[in-house]
């Protein structure tokens, strides 16, 4: 077919055609059309072969793209990066939400003393119902010992005072109010990682699911990523209100744990793939800025 094609042209017309493509142009028209056919060819084949698994499975344009996924390989669908980045990122999310639910490390207190080679630290590590105080003594010999003491009930087992300074109050009130998102967060992440599995394996093809999701997913992602980082940054707000005093004499070190960190740099990086389209707009404006 494309070599009767060829055969309809001038030589002239061969020549220029074989000059855009970067190819030699002497010879006569039956050489000039053999080297427009050998060009030619190759592509046409790696075009075919680079569709077949498609040309298989896409049989039908209701074919789920995981059960394409699955028989065919990653040859069988598109991969949209921006998605498949989206889901990735939310099953770290998932992991992440539920290590952080029980982790000490939201909040931090340590105190030192070190007296003629005796050395005493005290490392107070708050969670989001309770909190540790580890206490470790090194003479010759280290020697830890680490006690819990629920918020609700730390007050009657030191005094108002004490459990003012340490800040328990506040800590039971952010602790609370991170829960509440956290939780929120991890219910609308798994509800539509589960929506996108059945959508995608052919289990839930009603055309009803399909319209709520492309209607509500959006919503329900972004909704996802601003409540966690709403909690950490009433987090961020409460936490520096705590004025310890003169709890160990006035020295001690205070601040954000390493919890609060981790969840604010994996929930942001969420973010700008779940808003990827507002991310490629920042993107481009500070291009075209440091361009001007």
């Amino acid at each position: 077919m494309v070599k009767d094609a060829n055969q309809s042209m001038t030589v002239p017309q061969l020549k220029e055609l074989l000059k855009s493509k970067g190819l030699p142009t002497s010879g006569k028209k039956s050489e000039l059309i053999l080297r427009l056919y050998a060009n030619k060819k190759p592509k046409q084949i790696e075009s075919k072969s680079g569709n077949l698994k498609k040309a298989r499975l896409a049989n039908s344009e209701d074919t789920p793209y995981l059960s394409a996924l699955l028989k065919g390989g990653l040859g069988a669908v598109d991969i949209d990066g921006w998605k498949a980045a989206k889901f990735g990122m939310a099953t770290i999310m998932v992991f992440l939400i539920f290590t952080s639910l029980g982790s000490y490390s939201w909040y931090n207190l340590e105190h030192e003393e070190v007296d003629d080679g005796y050395k005493q630290s005290t490392s107070i590590d708050y969670g989001l119902n309770d909190f540790e105080v580890t206490t470790t003594y090194t003479f010759f010999m280290g020697q830890s010992q680490t006690q819990k003491y629920e918020y609700s009930e730390f007050e009657e087992v030191v005094g108002e005072e004490t459990a003012k300074l340490v800040g328990v109050n506040e800590m039971s009130t952010s602790g609370l109010i991170l829960q509440i998102c956290l939780y929120l967060s991890l219910l609308v992440i798994i509800t539509l990682l589960v929506l996108e599995i059945l959508r995608g394996s052919g289990i839930i093809n009603s055309g009803f699911v399909e319209e709520q999701y492309q209607r509500f997913g959006s919503v329900g992602w972004g909704f996802s990523v601003i409540i966690i980082l709403s909690s950490l940054f009433i987090h961020l707000i409460i936490t520096s209100s705590i004025d310890h005093g003169d709890l160990f004499g006035g020295e001690y070190t205070a601040g954000l744990g390493s919890m609060w960190w981790l969840m604010l740099i994996f929930t942001s990086l969420f973010a700008t793939i779940v808003f990827n389209n507002q991310t490629m707009q920042i993107i481009g404006l500070i291009k075209s800025k440091l361009n001007d």
